[in-house]
């Protein structure tokens, strides 16, 4: 009786050790193209919180800006304390991108009265002592660094969100640091 030819090669014994290699480089390619879409999907999200955070701090600035008589809150280094009544939301004030868990760095801060702890560095900037019949399209908050591919997110007085490159956030973040 003439055998199979696939039993004539493999004798039943399953893969061989090219086989099991060629399954195994092929496993190897689909996971490093799935991982890699994954990472850049998880780097889109946190761009679009970050924008999403930079939108809901102008909103928290408008509402401040309503009850003080149109302005905006001064420059300085304490953008949180002015703001924190309108949006009740420190996590607003850390980029997603940045490391940090911002539940260890804010921790002990619960009470609506109270300062940034000096050594959190927020991920935000503030052009303070404008007022809301200033330009609509000038710039009101912003990153502090280009974190997003080379950019940053900014929104302007008027709430809408842009897309700040180097050299546009360096001159916005010169304005904000004028008196």
């Amino acid at each position: 009786m003439k055998k199979n030819a696939y039993l004539q090669y493999h004798h039943g014994h399953g893969l061989g050790s090219s086989e099991f290699l060629g399954v195994c480089g092929v496993i190897f390619v689909i996971m490093s193209g799935v991982l890699s879409y994954a990472a850049l999907a998880r780097d889109r999200s946190r761009e679009a919180a970050c924008a999403s955070n930079v939108r809901q701090i102008v909103m928290g600035m408008n509402l401040y800006a309503h009850d003080h008589a149109g302005r905006y809150p001064p420059s300085g280094d304490d953008m949180v304390g002015p703001i924190y009544p309108y949006v009740n939301n420190l996590q607003l004030f850390i980029c997603p991108i940045d490391a940090d868990p911002v539940e260890t760095l804010f921790s002990s801060y619960r009470e609506p009265s109270m300062m940034v702890p000096s050594s959190v560095e927020l991920s935000y900037f503030l052009v303070g002592g404008m007022a809301t019949d200033d330009r609509p399209r000038d710039v009101l908050v912003g990153d502090t660094l280009p974190r997003h591919r080379g950019a940053a997110n900014a929104a302007c007085i008027d709430g809408r969100l842009r897309t700040l490159s180097a050299d546009e956030l360096t001159d916005a973040r010169s304005r904000s640091e004028t008196p």
